[in-house]
């Protein structure tokens, strides 16, 4: 894998090597289209069907536990706005019901004019690593 924080644009081969790796998943969001795309480890991990192609961030919405999907969102916030470094911890719930600890790394991208155009990054399995113990249940 490339040392730079940016993963491979929408590049099945890329994003298929890395996955191989199991090590973490590669997304990104293009800004300007309000796209997204995730590496065949998102499909495995979430165990999200592989006939549907999700091409949208708020296709992670249903699996993130009360409160996670709103911290997502703020860190993303705080990167585009304040340029803080994306690097939140966020409880992920897959699709068999098990709880576990995500790591979300990224970084911006922007266009000649500074405008923001493309944010990628990774997501890693953290739940042995996490400093927050083992991720409670949902209180649903």
């Amino acid at each position: 894998m490339s040392d730079s924080p940016l993963p491979p644009r929408n590049n099945p081969a890329a994003s298929a090597s890395a996955s191989a790796a199991g090590a973490d998943g590669l997304w990104g969001l293009v800004l300007w289209k309000g796209s997204a795309w995730f590496s065949d480890w998102f499909y495995q991990r979430l165990q999200w069907p592989t006939a549907v192609k999700h091409t949208r961030l708020e296709d992670l919405r249903p699996n993130l536990p009360e409160g996670a999907w709103e911290t997502l969102l703020a860190a993303i916030r705080s990167h585009l706005e304040q340029g803080i470094p994306l690097d939140a911890e966020l409880r992920v719930q897959l699709n068999d019901g098990r709880i576990e600890w995500w790591r979300v790394t990224g970084a911006l991208e922007r266009n000649v004019g500074g405008q923001p155009v493309y944010l990628g990054g990774r997501m890693q399995d953290v739940t042995a690593e996490s400093r927050r113990g083992p991720p409670a249940a949902d209180p649903k």
